[in-house]
């Protein structure tokens, strides 16, 4: 699998969100490698552990930022979270038990959906303080 490639569509001019972004995509790349590097059980749970509990960080600065800003969309943006983490939680409980496979499941999975997440989601939000900014 390719690893993701930064570049300005994930920017939402954001510092600290991007800089939370960025190091997400470092984590995920990460896992990504471990494809290639043939690395074991332990090291691929000890990446999805730092990844989850990024994300959880991340998340938490996320919808307090758009709670500050009185973002119209934070519920909405706090469920597609939840139904992330629930998600990748029953992924990672499930290659744990030997039942996904690392590359069809999980990979597939942490990568389209951080990327759309970012690119659209977090997207609009950052939309929304350029605008809201700029009145």
């Amino acid at each position: 699998m390719e690893k993701i490639i930064w570049d300005n569509r994930f920017n939402l001019q954001i510092d600290e969100i991007d800089r939370q972004h960025r190091r997400l995509v470092d984590i995920m790349n990460r896992l990504i490698a471990t494809e290639d590097e043939k690395a074991s059980d332990d090291d691929i749970a000890d990446i999805l552990g730092a990844m989850t509990n990024y994300l959880g960080y991340h998340f938490d600065t996320e919808e307090q930022m758009m709670l500050d800003h009185g973002y119209p969309e934070l519920e909405s943006h706090r469920e597609e979270h939840q139904t992330f983490v629930t998600q990748t939680a029953y992924f990672i409980a499930t290659y744990r038990e030997g039942g996904a496979s690392l590359k069809s499941d999980i990979l597939l999975f942490l990568k389209e959906w951080l990327v759309e997440h970012i690119v659209k989601t977090d997207g609009a939000f950052g939309d929304f303080l350029r605008n809201a900014n700029a009145d």
